[in-house]
């Protein structure tokens, strides 16, 4: 096999197991995605907020902090998104235990800001 060959069928081929189940993630209809969302006090919150402005699967295909998610709600209230300060804790508190980082990927996290300061 000619090495040009192998250089760029390795990463097509490895790729190829990340790109198709995300495109099956991002061709869902909002029905099957809200469906698909973990039950929980605040699903429905989410759900009524976060789709007046964007399809929800911008929600749960990202991962973030606590933290993080205030930010992401405090960008799309001065964006013109309506939330109530018990609604945002309640969002918060769902996105944060469905859709935050784990302990693995928080720690990963770190470590890469880390080397990017030194």
């Amino acid at each position: 096999m000619p090495y040009r060959f192998k250089s760029l069928f390795l990463p097509l081929f490895i790729g190829s197991f990340c790109v198709v189940p995300l495109l099956g993630i991002l061709l869902q209809n909002e029905a099957d995605i809200v469906d698909s969302m973990p039950t929980g006090e605040g699903k429905r919150t989410v759900v009524r907020i976060c789709s007046e402005c964007h399809s929800l699967g911008n929600v749960v295909n990202s991962r973030n902090t606590a933290s993080g998610w205030e930010a992401i709600i405090d960008e799309m209230t001065i964006r013109g998104a309506q939330i109530f300060a018990d609604d945002k804790k309640m969002v918060v508190a769902y996105l944060d235990k469905y859709y935050g980082l784990n302990r693995s990927e928080r720690e990963a996290l770190m470590r890469a800001r880390y080397e990017c300061l030194f």
